[in-house]
């Protein structure tokens, strides 16, 4: 965090740096700048809307590229949808991959 912010305010950065480090410190200007690691920023799952009759009625978390079948019983199983779903007729059930479910009901 020192190295991030020594170039926004070098002698705060430089200072906390001497407290926090006071039997190895070494100035900030000597070390190196971190590293980027695109891994990790990739994330392995998603958040997807879920409507009913097209209107939003909330949103769930499933893996990356999962089955739509599996994320229908997602869905269907979960106790938030479960209230919409459970006396009514589904007509379509409507998936966008990685974007949303749309159930139309009657």
């Amino acid at each position: 965090f020192l190295i991030l912010l020594d170039p926004f305010a070098p002698h705060l950065a430089e200072e906390l740096n001497e407290m926090i480090y006071k039997d190895d410190y070494t100035p900030i200007s000597e070390q190196s700048w971190p590293i980027y690691d695109n891994s990790l920023t990739v994330s392995d799952s998603i958040t997807i809307a879920v409507q009913i009759n097209g209107k939003t009625m909330g949103t769930i978390d499933i893996e990356l590229n999962s089955d739509k079948e599996e994320i229908f019983k997602m869905i269907i199983g979960n106790d938030k949808f479960l209230k919409y779903l459970e006396d009514a007729n589904i007509i379509n059930k409507i998936y966008v991959p990685n974007r949303l479910v749309n159930f139309v009901l009657k």
